[in-house]
């Protein structure tokens, strides 16, 4: 349904094939890249939708929302304590290079909260 609409949108933009949901692609993935950070990111996009009861990032310019980061706070959404802000900077960080780099350095971040 959508997810293959976002899909067919990306890979006419990118000239690549595109797949996956667009509020939950790493803003590299709307660039046709992707790796383990990319997951990274997918998870704490959910993660932030599990907390908040809705995604960080509304659209419909995702990919320019998600560059700068432009999401409230989960402190100030769901009155959790600012560790978690912290967390989901790391996770939700534009730059692959500067994000958690796997699911286990995700878990291992979520578990120090």
């Amino acid at each position: 349904g959508l997810a293959r609409e976002f899909g067919d949108a990306v890979s006419l933009l990118t000239q690549r094939e595109g797949g996956g949901t667009l509020a939950y692609m790493a803003p590299e993935q709307h660039l046709g890249k992707c790796g383990k950070a990319s997951d990274v990111y997918a998870l704490g996009v959910c993660l932030y939708e599990m907390m908040a009861g809705e995604r960080p990032f509304k659209g419909p310019d995702f990919l320019a929302q998600k560059e700068r980061m432009f999401f409230t706070p989960l402190s100030q959404v769901a009155g959790l304590p600012v560790k978690v802000d912290e967390m989901l900077a790391k996770a939700l960080d534009p730059d692959p290079h500067r994000r958690l780099g796997d699911a286990m350095a995700f878990l291992k971040e979520l578990k120090a909260l």
